[in-house]
């Protein structure tokens, strides 16, 4: 033992080492689930005719080194953002690719079991951690999303992920801190787009619940780097469309199927 170890160190050391081997043990469970579960009941199962053909056409044509045009002509496509495609894209090869492309909202489930654990040990401690790590893994609202080839998972694991990042950037308001804050609320924007709600919320938390000193630069790093990552896709898509088209061309749809007229 070194000679600046004392007994209370050693404890935490040995605490630390417990949470994480009964975290990846948690982790791991829910894996095994998820994998058993989209082999035996979807390994052959075609996609239904929703929002998941067009991601998984959508990560084929990436692969295939097409960007975002639509799957049954040649006209640009942004129907949803382009985020889940782009982590399928990796995916979309060879003879089994839905199979993959199910596989990969696998692992984004699984991470968000383990990204869980992290939030619950940082609010309550070690065993409120192991508690959400279980919960999450076992949680049908979760795991069902896996294997559909949609965004579900993917943001899932993006908003666990901002949770961890804001709980972090509370606790000290770093310029990394914020950067990284502000680019996983862009990342998850450019999965769904109603996460951008994520860079008006965050600001309102911090003024809430931190210091004022220094507060307007943290902000402003979040929302600024959250521009940042969303600038590329919003100027490719003012590049492509006859009209202004900022995240994606869903709204209209949505504006129509949500107010349909009443029967004649």
């Amino acid at each position: 033992m070194a000679d600046d170890d004392t007994p209370v160190q050693i404890d935490l050391r040995a605490s630390e080492r417990r949470f994480r081997w009964s975290l990846t043990a948690i982790v791991a469970v829910g894996a095994i689930w998820r994998f058993a579960f989209v082999t035996i009941t979807r390994h052959d199962r075609p996609l239904l005719l929703n929002d998941s053909l067009y991601y998984s056409w959508q990560g084929a044509q990436l692969a295939d080194g097409i960007w975002f045009r639509d799957i049954f002509a040649t006209e640009p496509a942004a129907e949803h953002g382009p985020l889940t495609a782009v982590v399928l894209a990796p995916f979309s090869w060879g003879s089994h690719l839905l199979f993959q492309q199910r596989l990969a909202t696998v692992l984004c489930g699984v991470a968000t079991i383990a990204l869980v654990g992290l939030i619950g040990r940082r609010v309550g401690g070690h065993r409120v951690g192991l508690v959400a790590a279980g919960l999450a893994a076992a949680y049908p609202n979760l795991w069902i999303n896996d294997g559909l080839v949609m965004s579900e998972a993917p943001s899932c694991l993006l908003v666990a992920a901002i949770l961890l990042a804001t709980l972090r950037l509370l606790d000290a308001r770093t310029v990394g801190r914020a950067v990284v804050c502000g680019a996983l609320i862009g990342l998850a924007t450019l999965t769904r787009s109603e996460l951008a709600l994520f860079a008006v919320l965050l600001p309102v938390v911090m003024w809430r619940w931190t210091p004022r000193t220094g507060l307007l630069r943290s902000i402003g790093l979040v929302v600024l780097t959250t521009v940042v990552v969303l600038t590329p896709w919003i100027v490719f898509n003012l590049s492509r469309f006859d009209g202004p088209v900022l995240l994606t061309t869903n709204d209209g749809g949505t504006l129509v199927g949500a107010n349909c007229p009443g029967p004649l």
